[in-house]
């Protein structure tokens, strides 16, 4: 990495925002992973997968409607903000707030009138309004809240932006569908809970984020640029269909084609898999706006050190979070109850899919924050295309497995893809596979995994204390072979937020 004083500082403003991003992260997917064991343990294999199912159509129309917006929240608020232009700030989070919202309000009112129709069920639900549509009904919601902790990012309170969409967010959804399910636990009831736990956080959500805007911002005359919000909005959501599409659009076709039961063991597979994302995503959070300031200053040195410093980063966090899936997957399902762990070969195939997504790290972003949203469209519709093609070839021949092969294969493609649009417009890559010693000492970790799979004890007793080992050895190793700068600074930024949390 450069010396510049300026990239250093840069970088550790990055990285101290990442790591709190990451430590509420862990928090934020804690509670979203009780809510999916409480849901599969208390509804089964069978309605959990019904439920999957429709929750899945409402995270494809979630993120449809509002990753375009949230991109162009954080693009334009972080640059304007940067600029004290905050009447255009102001403007254009209006503008996207209003832009996502509204369209949502129109899937809602759309897919109302089509339930009307005769003998049209959606979900599998029953013909009942709050049935068939109470998880649509929540969409304008999650769209806000994602708009919300966007503007919150862009505004310099990355940990703030973070709660509010991986912390209040499902916690409130978890109460939610707890507090019905006290007065009975049925399919009815965790949709409802559901329904009114996001429309709570979104309320909660509203009135926290307003004490942080700027005193100037709440006063500033609103200056609004409609159209090109729109216009980049669209650019930007179109790159994100790919991965809405990698994301739910298996589940969707495995619970057409292979039916809810193996659809619930999948979606299980699929919560825990993600979760190798969790370092990748915390750096998103806070890199995406420095990248916008380090691009529209030309600061082109900065922006390579600080992409190749956060692709290090985001491998080095990855590692030790994907040994234990390919260690104990059976023993990891068994946590969702009987029959999930027959999934045991899909967790580790979508976990290794995962893995090559993240080894490049914030790919995506330094596309979309540096002039590229066109190119990233094309990505978008390239790996809606192949995809959904995987999925239709393999889902019939091997079921779950097939899904999985399918998304996984597409994520390896568009990592390749990407390493050369990186390179062919940027005029450089992000390096990761200098960082040699986190793979031997994730290497090492494996094998104490592999041995520790064979240790006769209760699997949560192995789970944890194979877990636990897998991580000694992984620090370890890493302490052994000597630790470089940047994990160095990893790890002190890591320390001193942790001790800041006491």
């Amino acid at each position: 990495m450069s010396n510049d004083p300026t990239t250093t500082e840069v970088a550790d403003s990055v990285g101290g925002g990442a790591v709190s991003t990451l430590i509420q992260r862990l928090a934020g997917r804690s509670i979203h992973f009780g809510f999916q064991v409480l849901l599969s343990r208390t509804l089964g294999a069978d309605l959990y997968g019904t439920f999957s199912f429709g929750q899945s159509i409402l995270r494809i129309f979630h993120m449809l409607l509002s990753t375009g917006p949230m991109n162009a929240v954080v693009r334009f608020v972080s640059e304007f903000v940067a600029q004290s232009s905050f009447s255009r700030a102001k403007g254009r989070l209006i503008d996207a707030i209003a832009l996502s919202v509204g369209l949502g309000v129109a899937v809602v009112a759309g897919v109302l009138v089509v339930d009307t129709l005769p003998s049209c069920s959606l979900f599998g639900m029953g013909g009942g309004v709050l049935g068939a549509l109470g998880l649509l009904i929540s969409l304008p919601a999650y769209n806000t809240l994602l708009l919300l902790s966007s503007a919150g990012r862009a505004l310099g309170a990355v940990g703030f932006g973070v709660f509010l969409y991986d912390i209040l967010q499902p916690a409130a959804v978890l109460l939610g569908v707890g507090a019905f399910f006290l007065l009975q636990a049925s399919l009815g009831n965790a949709v409802l809970g559901f329904t009114v736990g996001m429309y709570v956080a979104c309320l909660i959500a509203v009135v926290l984020l307003w004490r942080r805007v700027p005193d100037a911002m709440k006063t500033a005359r609103v200056s609004h640029d409609v159209k090109g919000v729109a216009l980049y909005a669209l650019l930007a959501g179109v790159s994100g269909v790919g991965f809405i599409v990698l994301s739910r659009i298996d589940r969707i076709m495995l619970g057409v084609l292979s039916g809810t039961a193996e659809t619930g063991i999948y979606t299980a597979a699929s919560v825990i898999a993600f979760q190798v994302t969790l370092g990748m995503k915390a750096l998103e959070a806070a890199v995406a706006p420095e990248l916008v300031k380090l691009h529209a200053g030309g600061k082109q040195d900065q922006l390579k050190a600080l992409y190749s410093t956060t692709a290090r980063w985001s491998m080095a966090v990855t590692i030790p979070l994907i040994v234990p899936m390919i260690s104990f997957p059976r023993e990891i399902l068994a946590i969702f109850g009987g029959g999930f762990p027959l999934g045991a070969s899909v967790l580790i195939v979508l976990a290794a899919g995962q893995l090559v997504r993240t080894s490049i790290g914030c790919s995506e972003q330094i596309l979309l924050m540096t002039g590229h949203q066109k190119t990233e469209a094309w990505n978008g519709i390239l790996l809606v295309v192949v995809n959904a093609g995987l999925n239709a070839i393999l889902i019939p021949r091997l079921g779950a497995l097939g899904a999985a092969s399918a998304t996984s294969l597409s994520l390896v493609l568009m990592t390749l893809l990407r390493l050369v649009q990186i390179r062919r417009l940027l005029g450089f890559l992000p390096a990761t596979f200098a960082g040699w010693k986190p793979i031997v000492a994730g290497g090492l970790s494996v094998v104490v995994g592999m041995l520790m799979r064979s240790v006769g004890l209760h699997f949560v007793w192995k789970l944890l204390l194979g877990t636990a080992l897998i991580i000694a050895t992984y620090a370890l190793a890493l302490l052994m072979m000597g630790l470089d700068d940047e994990m160095k600074g990893l790890l002190g930024l890591l320390t001193k937020r942790i001790g800041r949390s006491r």
